[in-house]
């Protein structure tokens, strides 16, 4: 999940890979230097908790295991996750073709999904092919001291920085639930989330050219 320091995305953090940013602006990453403080994170939180009463009134439960009250097991396709709002199933999604097979990822291109990014995923709701695409409508630049941190954020990620020109500038290591940054290598474009230790499997590695398509496109 990427991070802002804007007071909005402060709920946000509470709630990643989520996205984290140094500044004043609402894209879903917070400034590195406030942490996670932000409105929208607070607006995050409570949908969040909506789609949680949602989820049990519906008889899902989070953990995988048969609800006492009758349902579905949860967190598999086309079963809600109490925690999120977007779920796996709603995502639009792209597949890319890596020397270590396809590698299926969730299309992250706007504000509020990058903002919720692999939030409250546990391991059996994303296979080892799995990952998510982050997609930005502008670079983001050193200089603004953006980063992805790991609030609320179970699975331990590789957090793949790229360049706009679809090159690897680095491989961060997203550490289950810590708030603190993991920072790029240099000015990026798009951002690519896989469990961690991954990335190498699937040619992610620094200086690498990753083939993503130029339709895709970020919103802001």
């Amino acid at each position: 999940m990427r991070k802002f320091v804007l007071l909005s995305f402060t709920a946000v953090a509470i709630l990643t890979g989520c996205t984290k940013e140094d500044s004043n602006n609402s894209s879903g990453i917070v400034p590195i230097s406030t942490g996670n403080t932000s409105s929208n994170n607070s607006a995050v939180s409570n949908n969040a908790v909506d789609n949680s009463e949602e989820a049990n009134n519906h008889g899902i439960d989070a953990n995988n295991e048969p609800n006492p009250n009758g349902g579905p097991k949860g967190n598999v396709y086309g079963v809600k996750n109490p925690d999120r709002i977007f779920q796996l199933d709603s995502l639009k999604t792209t597949t890319l073709k890596t020397p270590g097979g396809d590698l299926k990822l969730w299309i992250m291109d706007d504000e509020s999904k990058r903002q919720e990014g692999m939030m409250f995923l546990h391991d059996k709701e994303v296979k080892d092919n799995e990952g998510m695409l982050f997609l930005f409508p502008v670079v983001q630049k050193l200089s603004g001291n953006y980063s992805f941190w790991m609030s609320h954020t179970i699975l331990p990620l590789d957090i793949d920085y790229i360049s706009m020109d679809k090159k690897v500038l680095n491989v961060g290591k997203g550490v289950a639930f810590s708030e603190a940054p993991v920072k790029p290598a240099g000015d990026y474009f798009y951002v690519i989330e896989v469990k961690q230790g991954l990335s190498a499997k699937f040619g992610l590695t620094q200086g690498a050219k990753i083939p993503i398509s130029d339709d895709l496109k970020g919103k802001p």
